[in-house]
């Protein structure tokens, strides 16, 4: 069909792409002298209510939204049954022709781009809209890098699914979530999703479900079944590959919650890489690809070699640095200096294994000693009368776990007896008394030197298992029917239930005041079990897969949740998880006057205006920063604060006298 001419009171001067809903022109608004882009609503769709209730949905939910990384939408309407409206028009395309023009891509602009899109579907969620539909033809690209994020034509309004009760499937089912595909209630973390996607394409080039037809694309997104990004392709480094991981998720709760923390997350990729200030980055890029890619792989390498020296020197940084180098040894395999700072944490490492592997060859040989002393010192009791057996049993009871039902986590408890012959509770993980220290058990120095440590801190001990006491040689057997719910296997022994493995939690990193959840059952606060109010450092748990959480009650650090198998064995099984840190906001108040703010190492931006400044790995809860502002024309000053995990601060700056421009006329 021929391009109209006229719709409403704009003029169509060429045709700008077609989509699936409607298409694009160039249009000009005849009173604000401007050129706009108009949307139309395809002729046979018009005669559908339910297409163009959409389509004037979209209107009104994006007319609501006013954020730098969101397409502004000017004004909405009918000409003669059409639908039609009218945004701004961005010149640049689409990031689809964008990106496939300008590869490889840096990891550094592919976050600058998952950031800024990041930031404008936050703001679209808090508004209460989800997009459906993310991919590169629904982002647009304008002048200097700028992102925008396009066509909610098909974004679904939370608290309103009428128009999605017949089952359709609304998006390109490359980029969707697993539950939107399955039909289920979506929220933000489905965007979360299919910005993952989004990332991995940007950052590989590849799709991360393909198949020779959409039945396979469809069967791989339900599966989440994708190549590893870092492994497609390496230079990317572990840091954005483990964001775009977490994106990718199959179960909505694994993934980030919420779109700023995937943002905070990509600003940690920048501050890692050493990137400096996002807008300027993309901008660069985008004049002179291929230069600027070699000015952001040198600042990567400085950086990220000055970030592993200072990682050296702190306890438990070894595994970060190794993650590090190993992104510049992804594009140079030869590099001297990461090399040798990877050989140095392994030489630390093995030494801390040597000395583990002699503490328990140590400790082990004083427990027997100890046991074979005992043996030398006990008389011969063979021949004692065993009439008192009844009331010897009756006066020593011994040692059990009690795990409940079966995949229900309780901690393990043991009955002991007092002086006076009364019995008393104590958690079989009883650990020492308070200001007594605590001694690694034989087994678990020995399970730790021979296995990878979750950290590399070198104070970190390993819980001993709770102590078993079976019961008396004597004893008769318990009844099948008791052991098994009457069940045997045909010989008249039933079998026994499986045999329970002691689990041992370690929340690894600054956040350990956490609570224990598995299989959605609360077990408790973490800590040792003594005082008033005991904590839990353990649990017995069934072999097999289960459901994990370290929840954080504060503002500082994010929750963990995560699934994960329990092989069977006699030892303990060590659980560690890091939590990460949230960021801190820093506001500069200047009065509304215009400045530039650097906080050293970490983030940039403007006063009046909160920064978000990304905590990572080997930061604690409380952090000191550099905050450096400059006004135009002056000298810059700096301040020097403290900034606690998950809080804000704001710092009150009098402006230098002179003529200085308002930030609201400042461009």
């Amino acid at each position: 069909m021929d391009r109209p001419s006229r719709i409403g009171k704009y003029d169509l001067e060429e045709t700008l792409g077609s989509g699936g809903m409607a298409t694009v022109y160039r249009g000009r608004d005849p009173d604000l002298q401007r050129d706009v882009a108009v949307k139309v609503l395809h002729p046979h769709l018009c005669s559908r209510e339910e297409s163009r209730m959409r389509f004037r949905r979209e209107a009104r939910a994006v007319a609501r939204l006013k954020h730098p990384a969101v397409l502004e939408v000017y004004e909405a309407g009918e000409d003669g049954g059409r639908p039609f409206i009218v945004s701004e028009l961005i010149r640049g395309g689409s990031l689809e022709g964008w990106a496939t023009s300008r590869r490889p891509i840096p990891a550094e602009v592919v976050a600058v781009i998952g950031l800024r899109t990041a930031e404008g579907l936050h703001a679209a969620h808090q508004a209460g809209i989800i997009h459906r539909d993310l991919k590169p033809g629904n982002i647009l690209m304008g002048a200097g890098g700028k992102v925008k994020v396009a066509d909610f034509g098909i974004a679904q309004i939370i608290d309103i699914e009428h128009l999605t009760s017949t089952g359709q499937i609304l998006g390109s089912p490359a980029f969707m979530s697993p539950e939107h595909l399955e039909g289920a209630r979506l929220d933000a973390r489905a965007d979360v999703f299919s910005l993952g996607t989004l990332l991995y394409w940007l950052a590989t080039g590849d799709l991360p479900f393909s198949g020779p037809n959409p039945h396979a694309v469809l069967r791989k997104v339900l599966e989440v079944d994708f190549p590893d990004p870092a492994r497609v392709r390496p230079d990317i480094g572990e840091v954005l590959a483990g964001v775009i991981r977490v994106c990718l998720e199959r179960r909505p709760e694994n993934r980030y919650a919420t779109m700023a923390d995937v943002a905070s997350a990509l600003r940690a990729v920048l501050t890692v890489a050493g990137a400096g200030n996002p807008d300027e980055l993309i901008a660069a890029f985008e004049r002179e690809p291929q230069q600027e890619r070699g000015s952001i792989v040198r600042r990567r390498e400085q950086a990220l070699l000055e970030r592993c020296r200072g990682l050296l020197q702190t306890p438990g940084g070894a595994a970060e640095v190794r993650r590090l180098c190993s992104w510049i040894l992804a594009w140079q395999p030869e590099h001297k200096e990461a090399l040798r700072l990877v050989e140095t944490t392994m030489v630390r490492r093995s030494m801390r294994r040597f000395a583990l592997a002699a503490l328990a060859a140590a400790v082990s040989a004083a427990v027997i000693a100890v046991w074979l002393s005992a043996r030398v010192a006990e008389p011969d009791r063979s021949d004692a009368v065993t009439a008192d057996a009844g009331a010897t049993a009756a006066r020593e009871t011994p040692r059990r776990r009690d795990s409940g039902s079966a995949g229900q986590p309780t901690p393990a408890i043991a009955e002991t007896t007092r002086e006076d012959g009364g019995k008393r509770d104590a958690p079989a993980d009883q650990g020492p008394e308070p200001g007594t220290p605590a001694a690694d058990s034989p087994a678990d120095a020995a399970a730790e030197a021979n296995a990878e440590p979750a950290e590399d801190a070198s104070t970190e001990t390993t819980l001993p298992p709770p102590a078993e006491t079976d019961a008396p040689d004597d004893a008769p057997p318990p009844p099948a029917e008791s052991r098994d719910g009457g069940r045997t296997d045909g010989s008249g022994h039933a079998p026994l239930p499986p045999r329970l493995r002691t689990v041992a939690f370690r929340p690894a990193g600054p956040c350990q005041n956490i609570e224990i959840w598995v299989d959605g059952v609360r077990l408790g606060a973490y800590g040792p079990p003594v005082g008033p109010n005991p904590g839990i450092v353990s649990a017995p748990l069934t072999p097999g897969e289960h459901r994990f959480a370290f929840r954080w009650s504060g503002p500082e650090c994010h929750s963990a949740d995560w699934t994960e198998t329990i092989p069977p064995g006699d030892g303990t099984y060590l659980l560690s998880r890091r939590l990460g840190l949230r960021p801190g906001t820093v506001t500069v108040d200047t009065g509304g006057i215009e400045a530039k703010v650097d906080i050293a190492n970490r983030a940039n931006g403007h006063a009046n205006a909160p920064i978000e400044i990304p905590f990572e790995t080997q930061d604690g809860i409380s952090l000191s920063i550099r905050v450096v502002v400059t006004f135009a024309g002056h000298d810059p000053v700096g301040f020097d604060r403290q900034l606690r995990a998950g809080g804000s601060l704001t710092i009150r700056v009098e402006p230098p006298s002179g003529n200085l421009a308002a930030a609201g006329d400042a461009g």
